[in-house]
């Protein structure tokens, strides 16, 4: 099955946004957080505390990017491998917005800040849909 980040399955989110919703209250009450929505789709290593656990997201442009990361940056909840693949996200700074010739609205959004993380190719700046991003 298909990854479509703007289904109904990224529902199961909203633990995960509650979780990052009460860190960033704790760190800066005023401010909103924004996170990409990624796929959890396996656990890497278990024998690490946190779990690593691979994630993907899909650009505005159809390209795959993937991420190896620790399981709490991503989820506030223990992922079952049974479970899988599971909703995630990935905290992340807008750089810009605009709409396409298309007609679609578009954010380059960057992971780097505020958690620092890449994908497995050093990746951190992202064109996606806004629709892709939820505030966390």
């Amino acid at each position: 099955m298909e990854c479509d980040p703007i289904s109904a399955q990224w529902a199961d989110a909203a633990p995960i946004i509650e979780k990052a919703q009460a860190m960033r209250k704790t760190v800066c009450p005023d401010a909103k957080m924004k996170a990409l929505i990624v796929e959890i789709t396996r656990v890497v290593d278990h024998s690490v505390c946190p779990r690593l656990v691979e994630c993907f997201l899909v650009d505005a442009h159809g390209r795959v990017h993937r991420f190896v990361e620790k399981e709490a940056i991503v989820s506030s909840t223990s992922v079952a491998d049974g479970a899988l693949p599971a909703p995630g996200v990935i905290a992340c700074e807008v750089e810009s917005e605009w709409i396409d010739s298309g007609g679609r609205s578009l954010v380059r959004a960057t992971t780097t800040r505020p958690w620092g993380v890449e994908s497995i190719t050093g990746g951190s700046s992202f064109v996606v849909l806004a629709a892709q991003l939820l505030e966390i």
